[in-house]
């Protein structure tokens, strides 16, 4: 099994406080039988490039059910994972992240703000 996302691109339309961003995720899973899976996701901070401000940010992760697995609805994504999508038994899924980042009102300072979001597999029953 393994879960490959793609690089975040803009997208949506954007407003003083929001960017919006789409990602491709596909978790391949080959086996014939067995449990499904669940899909986790988690995101670090957004911190300065070269000020090393850390931004206060609300980060919103939404997705479409795939043909074989089912999407949780909008969820807010932090440093703590959780889960994004299941499926009931083994399957290959594709679906589209739309990552919602939303910006402080005040105190942002100029600079290149980067944070990383980790997507996570596990087989139902057998952990991580």
């Amino acid at each position: 099994m393994a879960i490959t996302a793609g690089i975040a691109v803009p997208a949506g339309s954007d407003s003083g406080t929001k960017r919006q961003f789409t990602i491709p995720v596909t978790v391949t899973d080959l086996r014939v039988t067995g449990n499904g899976w669940t899909a986790t996701s988690s995101i670090t901070a957004f911190v300065g490039t070269s000020t090393g401000v850390v931004l206060p940010t609300e980060n919103v992760y939404s997705s479409t059910t795939s043909k074989c697995s089912h999407a949780v609805q909008k969820v807010t994504v932090s440093t703590v994972p959780v889960v994004i999508h299941e499926s009931t038994g083994p399957c290959t899924a594709s679906w589209t992240v739309h990552l919602d980042v939303h910006i402080p009102d005040t105190g942002l300072i100029t600079d290149t703000y980067t944070a990383v979001l980790t997507h996570d597999i596990a087989i139902t029953g057998l952990g991580a």
